[in-house]
């Protein structure tokens, strides 16, 4: 094995990197990295990894650093023990990412590397084809994603949807999240379904891998309670554009908050459980805002 990663999911990423035109770059180097992963999984101590990077990071202050930047979380000691604590449970529960990095895959490696991504349930097994090119005494580098096919991809979705049934104590136990951001996404959650129930709207609670959702008919989100993907909570409502534009009020207006063009998300960040006592407003305006069916694309006829 060449390199160990982790992403901002605590997931271990073993990386092993060979030359294309290297015959072992086959059959060869896709045994040795499931080896790599098999023992590492059973015999590594979290204890020794977690010392790498803060010796790599030049102590434990800058890795704390490091890893809250990573997981856009803030750079406490609980958050950073958080962080290793899901390390652990997904090395222990083999939930681990193999790549294969070359300037060219082979066609052998490249159906082993789709066919393993398909049939393995925790581990996600990928390829990196880095193809380079000189031009004017600069080279560049070409990457391509290999293993990610759709199949791989819908599959994944649904054993882990199938392995996790998501509740409040999930939240803490898998993913580890921490007691505080628990109390104010259970806080919001529970303002959430009083105001919604005042609004009379349909909107029905669905719990995801860190957030929850009020969606109407047919799986569409209008309110979504993010409390583990952002360094600080957020609360967040499907509009078809920023409130400005659809000339409403801001009814948080003291909060720090912002527009997600991507999602049609406009959020605000709940830093502390006394930061809002009653979400009225907030349904108010999303239920303006929402489609009669189907997916939301333009302001409505009249709205503002």
């Amino acid at each position: 094995m060449d390199h160990l990663f982790v992403d901002q999911d605590a997931i271990p990423t073993l990386v092993e990197a060979k030359r294309g035109g290297n015959p072992e770059a086959r059959r060869e180097v896709v045994a040795q990295l499931i080896e790599y992963a098999a023992n590492g999984t059973l015999y590594w101590p979290i204890d020794e990894i977690r010392s790498w990077l803060e010796d790599q990071a030049g102590g434990m202050e800058p890795a704390r650093e490091s890893i809250a930047t990573l997981c856009s979380t803030d750079a406490s000691e609980e958050s950073y023990e958080t962080f290793w604590n899901l390390f652990g449970s997904n090395l222990k529960n083999r939930r681990i990412r193999l790549v294969f990095v070359a300037d060219e895959i082979p066609s052998e490696l490249r159906t082993l590397v789709e066919f393993l991504n398909e049939q393995m349930e925790l581990v996600e097994v990928l390829a990196v084809e880095v193809a380079q090119y000189s031009s004017g005494g600069r080279q560049i580098l070409k990457p391509q994603l290999i293993g990610q096919t759709a199949t791989a991809k819908a599959q994944k979705r649904n054993r882990v949807e199938s392995v996790v049934a998501w509740d409040w104590d999930a939240y803490r136990d898998v993913l580890h999240v921490s007691t505080n951001k628990l109390e104010i996404g259970e806080h919001l959650f529970s303002l959430a379904e009083n105001s919604i129930a005042a609004q009379k709207v349909q909107w029905r609670p669905k719990f995801n891998k860190g957030y929850i959702s009020f969606q109407r008919d047919a799986g569409y989100n209008v309110v979504v309670i993010d409390f583990w993907w952002n360094r600080v909570p957020r609360l967040k409502i499907k509009l078809p554009a920023p409130v400005d534009i659809l000339h409403e009020n801001d009814p948080l207006s003291d909060l720090d908050s912002g527009w997600d063009a991507q999602y049609k998300e406009f959020w605000w960040s709940i830093p502390a459980l006394e930061t809002v006592t009653n979400l009225d407003a907030v349904i108010e305006l999303a239920a303006r805002h929402q489609p009669a069916a189907g997916p939301m694309t333009g302001p409505l006829a009249g709205s503002g």
